[in-house]
């Protein structure tokens, strides 16, 4: 459980910096923060299911 949580403060933090210094205007700024978030989580899913097959 801690590797998620950390994944999900590492997504939101890197969305938060992205959203205020990537566009112009309030909602923008909202919209583009809360894609990135998305956008890193379901990655890091994406490539948690993935990895789940690698045998070891």
């Amino acid at each position: 459980m801690i590797h998620f949580t950390l994944m999900v403060l590492f997504a939101l933090l890197v969305a938060v910096v992205f959203g205020v210094v990537g566009r112009e205007g309030e909602g923008g700024r909202l919209r583009y923060g809360l894609k990135i978030f998305l956008e890193f989580v379901c990655v890091g899913f994406a490539l948690a299911w993935l990895l789940y097959f690698v045998p070891w």
